[in-house]
């Protein structure tokens, strides 16, 4: 066997076969569709929402803030702030006591009966 005939058969079989290295190329190449799958499809929402949570933040900070106890707030929390706002009772002097008016008549009471008996 020359080697015309041996070349000759080596280029027979690689255009049979293809070469090895097209071979791997061409599964390389290959690209399998796959589903996605609920770990990626959460990755996606998850990338989406930070996309648009970075957006709202800037046009967040370029709004007009008003500062209500040391937070800057947009005008529409302080409205919201207000809204929701209750008017505070002031506190009570004693507050374990639920009836202060029967507590000072009970209180009277002792003094009487402690008046009674010293003038005895």
């Amino acid at each position: 066997m020359s080697f015309d005939e041996h070349l000759n058969n080596f280029i027979k079989q690689r255009e049979q076969f293809g070469t090895p290295s097209q071979q791997r190329q061409q599964k390389r190449n290959a690209y399998v569709v796959v589903d996605a799958t609920d770990q990626s499809k959460a990755r996606e929402a998850m990338a989406k929402e930070q996309e648009l949570a970075s957006k709202r933040a800037e046009f967040e900070t370029k709004q007009h803030h008003d500062r209500i106890k040391g937070r800057c707030v947009l005008p529409d929390e302080a409205k919201a702030l207000e809204s929701t706002q209750t008017h505070a009772r002031p506190a009570r002097s004693r507050s374990y006591c639920l009836y202060p008016a029967t507590e000072k008549r009970s209180q009277t009471k002792k003094v009487q009966q402690l008046a009674l008996i010293l003038n005895k």
